[in-house]
């Protein structure tokens, strides 16, 4: 190896360096954690409240609801009875639930760490609560 071909091949080495640098110094700034804590501050105050789970895949949808005698049901199963004990579970999870750390703000990545749209992602669900009202307590998409 000549003398030249050193110096090049230390340049392009040294560039590359740099470059990967500036990427992932780049990539840890797109990324803002927010503070820890709650992910959906307050939603244990509406716990009770909470009459139905929608819950959409990509294979299709299908929800558990609070039906007139305090048991959930599945309404698209024929009102097939649901273990109390799960979904309470489920509901207790989204006041439980804690931000841990942000992965990426950038849409075009969501489907790649199976948090897309779940219409499309295979690995994606997600899961809404609401009141008899209607409104929407909580929603998130989970993969």
């Amino acid at each position: 190896m000549t003398q030249r071909t050193l110096w090049a091949t230390g340049l392009i080495a040294l560039l590359s360096l740099i470059l990967a640098v500036v990427l992932i110094a780049g990539e840890a700034r797109s990324v803002r954690p927010q503070e820890p804590g709650p992910l959906f501050p307050g939603i244990a105050d509406q716990l009770s409240t909470v009459t139905k789970i929608a819950i959409t895949t990509k294979s299709g949808s299908f929800s558990l609801q609070l039906d007139g005698n305090g048991k959930w049901v599945m309404p698209e199963r024929n009102n097939y009875p649901v273990d109390l004990d799960k979904a309470r579970d489920l509901v207790g999870g989204f006041a439980d639930a804690q931000r841990v750390e942000a992965k990426t703000d950038q849409k075009a990545l969501y489907a790649r760490i199976g948090v897309g749209d779940p219409a499309e992602d295979a690995l994606a669900a997600r899961i809404e609560m609401s009141n008899a009202k209607g409104n929407v307590l909580a929603a998130l998409i989970v993969g």
